[in-house]
């Protein structure tokens, strides 16, 4: 009797450990690579600064052999999606005189050197931000920034009143989608330029 008891009780064990080691670790998120070469800053995506010119060959020769570079017409507006691996990372946004405008990161594997900001996790520290612009490319969502900064973020959220600072902080927690380069500050008025809208 006493030998049945210990070959169940080896066998519960047994099973215990292959339970235990079939168990994935726990993660919000899959482990992804970086994208190589792609840091965010306030002055740059990667390689892409104001100073790049907005064009299909010159996006490709900055970023090299490792991304692809794919040229869309999206509502009558030029537009530049970045891939590597087969994943979106980035839409750049070139201005009428041909230099990048603005720079949309959408994957998780670009990290942002200067800013707790991901793309996929919680947002935090809403008193850095001083307002919200719509983007007119994608209902119900909000790009939010600190005024005089190149960078925003960017949420699923309705954008109406959203640059109010109870609204603001209502932020916290939620999941940002997107940071935004801007070449031009965010929230400043040129008289000689329409100020940059949320649009990338």
């Amino acid at each position: 009797m006493l030998r049945g008891v210990t070959h169940r009780l080896a066998i519960a064990a047994g099973l215990a450990a292959m339970a235990a080691c079939s168990r994935a670790p726990a993660s919000s998120h899959p482990v992804a690579p970086p994208a190589p070469g792609l840091v965010v800053s306030d002055n740059a995506v990667g390689p892409l600064t104001a100073a790049t010119p907005g064009t299909l060959q010159a996006l490709r020769a900055a970023l090299g052999a490792s991304y692809v570079v794919i040229a869309k017409n999206v509502d009558n507006t030029l537009r530049y999606d970045v891939l590597r691996d087969g994943e979106k990372l980035l839409e750049v946004k070139p201005d009428d005189d041909g230099a990048i405008d603005r720079v949309r990161v959408i994957s998780r594997r670009v990290a942002v050197s200067t800013r707790a900001w991901q793309v996929g996790e919680r947002f935090a520290h809403p008193e850095v931000l001083t307002g919200c612009d719509c983007d007119d490319d994608v209902e119900d969502h909000a790009v939010c920034f600190a005024k005089g900064e190149h960078l925003a973020v960017g949420f699923a959220h309705a954008c109406r009143h959203v640059g109010d600072p109870s609204a603001l902080r209502a932020l916290t927690g939620a999941t940002i989608d997107r940071v935004v380069w801007s070449a031009k500050p965010w929230g400043i008025v040129d008289d000689a330029d329409d100020p940059p809208d949320a649009s990338p």
